[in-house]
């Protein structure tokens, strides 16, 4: 049964400075211009910093021994690594394009399950869930660090950590592949750290009408990276090369958000009235407009009080029966998003790996079209098109296990595609979804949470890609029955008043 409490914890909306956009049309550049250089520009770059791995981690089409008179493909030759007659001595690639003839695959020979290389990270699995350990850490600490210390020099530094390590990690990739591993953890920590970051930064400057959409829209930027690293590898030949190539992104942003001021929501929550009354004034001057000092002294007020309420802690995601079994919920719902996509995003697509990203980021863009046109339509309800894009996930996966058994190898890609677009919509709806399902003392902790389940969920995805050696079919089998699970699960979920 749900009480009062409950109730309100459902229908409580935002209050205090948001008074001010009762002056400033929703359709003034200024916000939009901001949210677009801070959140769209480092969600892109973040994008192709990500996926660059799929790039110089590329799989050859085939593997021959060229001092045997043996040939054969890569399954071939791995079975003739483990006969009794021992392993290749020389190993020959055949890529099916020349920029990929030189990768961190054939540079330390990864592959066999680490018959050719030596170390945990001679596994493409291992060096994966590491990095989105990274995603993990980063996501834990960095929220906590802008909280303290404010948005903008959170993302400057993160930004900073970025250009280093990513210059770093192409440097030391060059004596171990364990090295790389670890270089790649720590940009990839320094990288989603600082993007989370700016995405408050952004929801804190936009105006309310813009926030679900453009919310949901910042995920394209993941999208416009894969593709953009994918036009970068036509031109940018070999792994070092494009990976120095990558450190241009934070360096160049680096800059520019060295030159953005800081967010007027975070003084104010931070006790820092004054500074954020005048920030806020300065905002209101770009926007072009003059708030009124009656206004002003309204969010003065406010924020005062606000700042001595006492804020929410994890313990209050789990203090009735009711929003218990809430959390629980959410936390399964950012478990799969994460571990899903990553699965698709990280797994093995037949074909060229340029197109494959390029073909992916332009999917996904046109799957999330839908949702960001109709996601603030009254008609449209949250757990319902959060139902479809983990259901249809989980039932896309499904179906392509089936064809993968049969051999049916066309449909099975399409498929598989599809599941992709699905639980990208999926990943996208549930930020938006967790904000609109708790009140602004918890709001952060349960979106905190949330995205540690998910972090998990992430690093466990390329796990279970192992499972293929029971059968070609179980992986997909597995997240497609965990993501009709995860439809149903949002079919219980309530309802969100506007």
């Amino acid at each position: 049964m749900k009480n009062e409490n409950d109730e309100n914890l459902l229908t409580k909306k935002l209050t205090g400075v948001d008074i001010i956009y009762k002056e400033i049309p929703p359709t003034t550049r200024y916000p939009l211009i901001l949210y677009i250089v801070t959140v769209l520009s480092s969600w892109t770059m973040t994008g192709g910093m990500i996926m660059i791995g799929t790039l110089i981690l590329a799989q050859p089409n085939s593997i021959s021994c060229i001092d045997e008179i043996y040939r054969g493909n890569i399954t071939d030759v791995c079975e003739m690594s483990n006969s009794d007659g021992g392993a290749c001595q020389v190993l020959n690639y055949t890529f099916e394009n020349d920029w990929q003839s030189d990768t961190l695959i054939t540079k330390y020979n990864i592959i066999c399950d680490g018959e050719y290389c030596e170390g945990i990270f001679c596994e493409l699995a291992n060096i994966n869930s590491l990095g989105l350990a990274g995603f993990f850490i980063g996501a834990m600490t960095f929220g906590q660090i802008s909280d303290r210390f404010g948005r903008k020099k959170t993302f400057v530094f993160g930004m900073f950590g970025s250009a280093i390590f990513s210059i770093g990690t192409a440097i030391v990739a060059q004596y171990s592949i364990a090295l790389f591993a670890v270089g790649r953890f720590l940009f990839l920590l320094f990288v989603h750290g600082s993007t989370i970051v700016t995405f408050v930064y952004g929801a804190e400057i936009i105006h309310p009408k813009w926030r679900t959409t453009l919310g949901i829209a910042t995920m394209c930027g993941f999208q416009l990276g894969y593709i953009f690293h994918s036009l970068l590898a036509l031109m940018v030949k070999g792994w070092f090369q494009q990976f120095l190539v990558n450190a241009a992104g934070p360096v160049v942003l680096l800059v520019v958000l060295s030159l953005l001021p800081e967010s007027f929501r975070w003084y104010l929550s931070s006790g820092r009235t004054e500074e954020g009354i005048e920030a806020l004034k300065v905002y209101g001057a770009k926007c072009g407009v003059e708030f009124d000092k009656s206004t002003l002294n309204q969010i003065e007020v406010e924020a005062e009080q606000a700042n001595q309420i006492e804020k929410g802690t994890v313990a209050d995601l789990f203090r009735t029966r009711f929003v218990t079994c809430l959390t629980l919920k959410i936390m399964y719902l950012w478990f799969f998003a994460s571990m899903g996509y990553y699965f698709l995003a990280w797994g093995s697509i037949p074909g060229s790996v340029l197109v494959t990203n390029a073909f992916n980021g332009l999917v996904e863009i046109v799957m999330v079209t839908p949702v960001i046109a109709t996601v603030n339509r009254k008609w449209c309800k949250r757990n319902f098109i959060t139902a479809l894009s983990y259901g249809g996930c989980g039932l896309f996966l499904i179906i392509n296990s089936a064809l993968q058994h049969n051999d049916l190898d066309t449909a099975a890609l399409v498929t598989l595609l599809l599941g992709r677009g699905f639980v990208w919509n999926a990943f996208a709806i549930i930020y938006v979804y967790t904000t609109e399902l708790y009140p602004t003392s918890v709001r952060n902790t349960a979106v905190g949470v949330g995205s540690m389940c998910g972090r998990i969920g992430g690093i466990l995805s390329p796990q279970i890609s192992k499972l293929g050696s029971f059968g070609g079919w179980v992986p997909n089998a597995l997240v497609g029955l965990l993501g009709v699970i995860a439809g149903l699960i949002c079919l219980s979920l309530p309802f969100v008043k506007e």
